[in-house]
């Protein structure tokens, strides 16, 4: 306790019975003092803590706020204050909502006019088994990384239909069709990509993976976390993800070349991923970033949004590394030590505890 804070306290007799029968003006005015100035608290404190319910000021309580005055100025100034939030709040939805729609129009323009450089499998399913399962910020990982480079994004979040806005159903059905063609994030879907990318001489130079990489069923091996047209999961096993992501890998890549050609970088943006990212690197993909912990989902949205938005600038694995985690540890909070604060990290990038059984 601040000894202050103490002190002021100690003066105003806190739990003792007041020696004076009202509640004095300049009793009130040493409470504001302590509460720094608020009038309510400060009487409320008087009223409660030293049991003065019984002892009201000349004119009794109605004498502090003659015609409810007061009361009504401070109803209002709740009911403005709330109301305010609650714009604040509609505001920055539909900023972000245009942000969002905006980013999507940006990559489909860029892909048309470069080429795409990234490939995005969004995995969010969309019944998971627990809820920590759902990845409600899979899509931004996506759409961070499309802000940097020209990317195709297949996959994301179920079309929602708002009940103030009603849609024809013959509207409503090319929309939910158009949707399960792209959200299809099945591993046949990546061999076919893949496949028919190549065909075209317009293979990725980097394959972004957001969704749940460290799926396990007794006596099963690890596999990756697809999802297919409904949202269902899907998984295929790290084997045949790894022989796939080889088979397009590109050879002859020095540092990062990022010009066309073939799979070049592999990032796994899931929980425990090293498993994959081995197995990856020991089929030829030249580089890999993957996870070896479990990873919060707006860690894993910060790590690639700075990741790429380097990678962008340096054309350099290493120096994108770097910046994913920097952008990771940019993250802080304010930790309360006694009567002083200090900031701190939000995530801490540690080493991994065992895997779970």
């Amino acid at each position: 306790v601040d000894p202050d804070l103490a002190a002021a306290l100690d003066r105003l007799q806190l739990g003792e019975r007041p020696s004076h029968p009202h509640i004095t003006d300049d009793l009130v005015a040493e409470a504001m003092g302590v509460f720094g100035g608020n009038h309510a608290l400060a009487l409320a404190y008087l009223v409660g803590r030293r049991r003065l319910e019984d002892r009201p000021p000349h004119g009794g309580w109605a004498a502090l706020d003659p015609g409810g005055v007061k009361a009504k100025a401070l109803r209002d100034k709740h009911t403005a204050d709330a109301q305010i939030r609650d714009l604040r709040s509609q505001m920055l939805f539909a900023e972000s909502t245009r942000l969002r729609e905006e980013l999507l129009r940006e990559q489909r323009d860029c892909a048309q006019r470069r080429g795409d450089l990234l490939l995005a499998f969004v995995c969010n399913p969309d019944h998971p088994n627990h809820l920590d399962d759902a990845l409600p910020q899979a899509l931004n990982d996506a759409l961070a990384a499309s802000h940097a480079v020209p990317a195709s994004i297949i996959g994301g979040t179920a079309f929602s239909l708002r009940k103030d806005k009603p849609v024809h159903y013959k509207v409503l059905k090319r929309r939910q069709e158009a949707q399960a063609a792209d959200r299809d994030c099945t591993f046949e879907r990546l061999e076919a990509e893949l496949a028919e990318r190549s065909a075209r001489g317009r293979s990725p130079c980097y394959f972004l993976f957001s969704g749940h990489a460290n799926l396990h069923d007794e006596g099963r091996p690890k596999r990756l976390g697809f999802t297919d047209s409904e949202g269902n999961l899907a998984p295929a096993d790290n084997d045949r993800v790894a022989a796939l992501l080889g088979e397009h890998a590109r050879t002859d890549v020095g540092s990062s070349g990022g010009d066309g050609g073939a799979i070049e970088l592999v990032v796994l943006n899931g929980c425990r991923s090293l498993d994959l990212g081995r197995k990856c690197r020991s089929r030829g993909v030249p580089a890999v970033v993957c996870w070896e912990t479990d990873v919060q989902d707006e860690a894993a949205y910060l790590f690639v949004r700075g990741f790429f938005r380097s990678l962008a600038e340096s054309r350099d694995f290493e120096v994108a590394f770097r910046a994913g985690k920097t952008a990771v540890r940019s993250k802080t909070r304010l930790v309360l030590e006694g009567a002083r604060t200090r900031t701190v990290p939000f995530f801490e990038l540690t080493a991994p505890g065992p895997e779970p059984a």
